[in-house]
């Protein structure tokens, strides 16, 4: 778990961004708005290092089973110190974090690491091949709306829950 929060903060940080905590095997991080490019370069990078910790894993069986979703949203958020006496955290809220995690959930449904709102795909810059992954009814939306990915070896490199348990399986069997 320490690897994969580590290597996911570590190109936050590199392309810019904050991370703002970590909940459970996840971690939450904001880009300034006008770094759409950023976080999703961020995104390749973290699952590219995630590729190559599989391939090295050796005897070190659970990174043979590393993945991860990313979920980018775009609009405005409330930052700050948020908590009681007993316990405060720095931390992002607004609707536009509840729909990033949507989208990260909606990855492995999706079969793409990376789930990204229209308002992310509209404020790129770069050379990024989009791809619309479907229009989906997110929880706490009144409209379906548009998801898109990106075409890239990286984010094509998506297993399922069950892709994985089955994996996990063959493995236990072929050390019995």
């Amino acid at each position: 778990m320490n690897c994969f929060l580590e290597t996911c903060s570590r190109r936050v940080v590199d392309h810019g961004g904050q991370v703002t905590k970590y909940v459970g095997d996840c971690v939450m991080a904001h880009f300034p708005p006008e770094a759409a490019d950023q976080a999703i370069m961020a995104c390749v990078e973290t699952l590219e290092d995630i590729r190559r910790h599989r391939e090295q894993a050796g005897q070190c069986r659970l990174l043979k089973f590393l993945y991860g979703g990313f979920g980018l949203s775009k609009g405005p958020v409330i930052q700050g110190n948020f908590g009681s006496f007993t316990k405060m955290d720095y931390t992002v809220l607004g609707d536009i974090v509840n729909i990033a995690s949507r989208l990260e959930g909606l990855t492995r449904s999706i079969g793409k690491a990376i789930a990204m709102s229209e308002s992310v795909r509209n404020a790129c810059h770069g050379e990024w091949a989009f791809e619309k992954a479907g229009e989906f009814h997110l929880k706490g939306q009144l409209q379906a709306q548009p998801i898109y990915s990106i075409r890239h070896p990286v984010a094509d490199d998506m297993k399922t829950h069950d892709q994985i348990l089955e994996a996990v399986r063959c493995e236990c069997n072929d050390l019995a």
